[in-house]
């Protein structure tokens, strides 16, 4: 596709650049965000969104690890639309979204944007106690999200074969439009015949794939993110 990804004779790679944001570590639109490097000789990074806190808070705050779409060779957490939708839902969920940059194809082949992914997590893990944007962050309800590759991406961060039914809860959505919604409904059910212990597919008509990425202010979007704090609430 020329309009997403040129690979050039000589191996260089020209990418869909889009409009990218600034991070602030000053409160707008009710969040703050900052880069991080996970893996510097990985070039593995990511960006934390923090929502305002008022006044001393002692109580944690549940954590949302995202993964962003774009067929495993596109995409990046510095994109406007992904900055909007991920730091307004860092504020709708009152919770702490790290959205990671996993090195892409066609450079890097899979399995590599998984491992990247896996590391972030790991990192996630390693680094609750030392950074500070991280010091209310409940390591215990860390919830996986991702669009197009990035489900992909969180579907293979899960559990292995045998741990299926122990996995407490997956809500898959599709959009009515979408190229791909029958292979989200197949997802949904292959779910359900492991027993995962609930999974609930939801469906947003007459929208297409991605679309909270090309509207992330839209009431369709603003829908999706009410939907996904509600189910972080919920387990």
């Amino acid at each position: 596709a020329p309009n997403y990804l040129q690979v050039f004779p000589d191996g260089s790679v020209k990418r869909f650049a889009p409009e990218v944001a600034p991070t602030s570590e000053e409160s707008s639109g009710g969040y703050k965000s900052k880069d991080m490097i996970i893996d510097p000789p990985k070039a593995i990074t990511g960006r934390i969104f923090l929502p305002d806190i008022p006044g001393p808070c002692t109580s944690s705050l549940p954590v949302l690890v995202y993964f962003h779409g774009g067929g495993f060779s596109i995409g990046s957490t510095t994109w406007l639309s992904y900055h909007h939708f991920l730091g307004d839902f860092a504020v709708v969920s009152h919770s702490i979204v790290l959205s990671v940059d996993y090195r892409l194809a066609p450079e890097h082949r899979l399995p590599i944007a998984y491992d990247d992914c896996y590391s972030s997590l790991e990192w996630l893990c390693s680094q609750v106690s030392n950074e500070p944007w991280l010091k209310q962050a409940d390591i215990s309800r860390v919830f996986l999200s991702g669009d197009s590759a990035g489900g992909n991406i969180a579907h293979q961060q899960e559990v292995s074969e045998a741990e299926w039914r122990e996995f407490p809860a997956v809500m898959v959505y599709v959009a009515g439009l979408d190229f791909l919604k029958e292979r989200g409904v197949m997802y949904a059910k292959f779910l359900q015949r492991k027993e995962v212990k609930r999974v609930k597919l939801v469906e947003t008509e007459n929208k297409s794939h991605v679309f909270h990425v090309f509207h992330p202010k839209s009431e369709a979007t603003c829908s999706l993110q009410r939907q996904m704090s509600e189910f972080m609430k919920n387990n």
